[in-house]
């Protein structure tokens, strides 16, 4: 059965007194997939059209930044169902497994290619070929948080998604787990405290609760009622957002023109995108909404490779060549295919072959039973 075609069975759901199921035909999470394919080609587009078109630019700086948005719901999804591919794992041991071959095999082929077109000084290849020290530290795809700079500005995501997954493996190994929210709130503190006293890392602080506020939605999903707990966080978070945004970002700051509303509207729309999604994943839609949603859940299959590839065409497609933005776009998509085809994709099957995961059923606090298959999880870029 195609891609597309799980897509359309999944979203063709019915509202039901009983708990919805919350995976597709084939065990994938579908509508994560359709966030997925929105935060993907909401940071591409960012990114592609933020150059040369003066009117869009404006609107990417003064009232929703794209690329905020398109990571900050990246981040939301992470939070959600990485705890369950966590817990539905043999073990912790079998988790780091499959989430190095989901993530490694792609992530250091990128990194070869931008490499190479460093070094034959493509098209727009104009910054210096990096050190050996600097190429060492983006191998461990820990580069944010390393003295070395980052060769690709779309890296310090997945530093850290990293940090994300060794956080949630320590709470899994100390069986504290449960706290989720408790933690989301007390990041959220400290992304007020540091942005009060202008300290590094209120940013970092308020995107990596983020992650955990997406775990709390999880565990309001699965009991299906809401924990008010998990209320007052997210009230907590558009509280530090909103301090974060008015003490840190000025109107201008060293990456040029950047208002503070763009920012506080792209946070705000991934978290509102995000819960409105969660109570209509169910709902029954109109057919064109239908179709729709099978296109989008079938690019959120490939929207790893997507955030990953956007920056090769950067590099060959000169600066002022016609229709630049859109070929980029294009090529993008076209690349990604072909990358999770060729590299993605078997780096996954190798996973499934040597540490294959069983399905799982999680119990609702009311006692109703919710599959899940949860082979593949989710990544920021994934």
């Amino acid at each position: 059965m195609s891609l597309k075609k799980d897509a359309v069975e999944s979203l063709e759901g019915t509202v039901s007194p009983q708990p919805a199921q919350l995976s597709g035909p084939r065990g994938r999470l579908e509508y994560l997939d359709v966030f997925r394919a929105i935060a993907a080609l909401a940071v591409l587009v960012q990114h592609a059209y933020e150059l040369g078109y003066p009117s869009f630019d404006h609107f990417l700086n003064y009232d929703l930044n794209l690329g905020v948005f398109g990571v900050t719901l990246f981040f939301l999804c992470s939070g959600f169902i990485i705890p369950v591919s966590l817990e539905h794992g043999k073990s912790l041991g079998t988790f780091w497994k499959r989430r190095l071959t989901r993530l490694y095999p792609l992530y250091w082929s990128n990194l070869l290619a931008l490499l190479i077109c460093l070094k034959l000084h493509l098209a727009n290849g104009s910054r210096a070929f990096p050190s050996s020290s600097t190429i060492l530290a983006n191998l461990t795809m820990m580069g944010k948080f390393t003295p070395y700079p980052l060769i690709s500005g779309l890296y310090w995501t997945l530093s850290i998604e990293m940090v994300f997954y060794f956080s949630i493996s320590i709470l899994s190994l100390l069986r504290l787990s449960r706290f989720s929210s408790s933690i989301a709130g007390l990041l959220m503190v400290g992304a007020i405290l540091s942005s009060s006293l202008h300290l590094e890392g209120s940013g970092l602080a308020l995107y990596f609760s983020t992650m955990f506020i997406g775990t709390v939605l999880l565990r309001c999903s699965e009991a299906r009622r809401v924990y008010w707990r998990g209320v007052g966080t997210i009230l907590l978070a558009i509280v530090a957002l909103y301090v974060n945004s008015f003490l840190v970002l000025l109107p201008n700051d060293d990456q040029g023109p950047r208002n503070r509303w763009a920012f506080s509207n792209a946070f705000l729309a991934a978290y509102a995108v995000f819960i409105v999604g969660l109570i209509t994943k169910s709902w029954r839609f109109p057919k064109p909404l239908i179709y729709l949603g099978a296109i989008l859940s079938s690019l959120g299959v490939i929207s790893y490779s997507t955030y990953l590839d956007q920056d090769l065409p950067n590099f060959v497609i000169p600066f002022g060549f016609p229709y630049r933005a859109e070929l980029r776009v294009a090529a993008t998509l076209l690349l990604a295919f072909a990358t999770y085809r060729f590299i993605e994709a078997p780096g996954m099957k190798l996973g499934r072959k040597k540490w294959r995961l069983g399905s799982g059923t999680l119990m609702a606090k009311q006692g109703d039973p919710v599959e899940r298959n949860v082979a593949d999880g989710a990544t920021t870029k994934a």
